[in-house]
């Protein structure tokens, strides 16, 4: 079963929907902390502390994601009939991509907007149809662990 192009650009429209929902969920946040900082929940300083800053960033660097606690909004599996891999990419929680290419470990990507996220998966999910080999298949492979490694990617945890 090969992928169909009308069924990317339905996808699209979906991804529009969505991209508009995480629009609507980034303001109520922003009015959120707008809202929080007004009531005086500042540090005694009314700065923020370096501490908390360097303690933020050292908690993203040792996070590990586990692949059951990823649920992906769409995700196409490819087969290779001739080896028996497969290239995987799904698009999860509004600004991740979870890609694993041919003969490749697994990586996640995330992005600041929905939007980037879209074009990537779509960049992707092309990249992956010419190869040619590539059969679609309805079969889902589960997601695999995946542990910060830098700027906002997320690479496969051994063993």
């Amino acid at each position: 079963m090969k992928t169909e192009k009308k069924g990317v650009e339905g996808q699209l429209d979906i991804f529009e929907a969505m991209n508009r929902a995480a629009d609507a969920i980034d303001r109520m946040v922003e009015e959120d902390q707008k809202k929080k900082k007004a009531s005086g929940n500042k540090t005694e300083s009314g700065e923020k502390s370096a501490k908390a800053v360097t303690g933020q960033k050292k908690n993203k660097e040792d996070k590990i994601i586990r692949g059951c606690d990823m649920h992906a909004s769409m995700q196409k599996t490819f087969l290779n009939p001739e080896d028996g891999d497969f290239a995987m990419i799904a698009y999860i929680d509004y600004n991740k991509v979870y890609i694993r290419e041919w003969n490749s470990p697994a990586a996640l990507y995330t992005f600041e907007e929905s939007k980037k996220a879209v074009d990537f998966y779509i960049d992707k999910l092309t990249k992956i149809k010419a190869a040619g080999m590539a059969e679609e298949t309805t079969e889902q492979e589960p997601f695999s662990d995946v542990k910060y490694l830098s700027d906002n990617i997320y690479a496969e945890c051994e063993g």
